[in-house]
């Protein structure tokens, strides 16, 4: 599950996340007044971004699928998709 928390809380426990997200896999958005403005995932999550970015010519979900060496790479991927469209939904929210 996604958390949330404002740049001051993440500001005084900053190590904390990050051994988070590093050990447990939690993933948080943090906001500035109130909008997403970053979010705090594993490094696995960046590259998986850079592949998709690679993969754009792909035309569905079922594409995608195909395109990974495992399935644990995929299941990072919808993880992060969800993230995603969460961060959008959100700052649309707010906006």
């Amino acid at each position: 599950m996604v958390k949330e928390m404002n740049v001051a809380e993440a500001k005084q426990c900053f190590s904390e996340l990050m051994a988070r997200v590093g050990y447990s896999g939690d993933e948080y958005i943090i906001k500035q007044r109130g909008k997403p403005m970053v979010a705090i995932v594993r490094p696995e999550y960046i590259q998986l971004i850079q592949n998709l970015n690679k993969k754009q010519q792909s035309k569905g979900l079922i594409d995608i699928a195909g395109k990974f060496d495992d399935s644990q790479d995929f299941v990072l991927t919808i993880r992060l998709i969800k993230i995603t469209f969460v961060n959008l939904v959100l700052f649309r929210y707010h906006t």
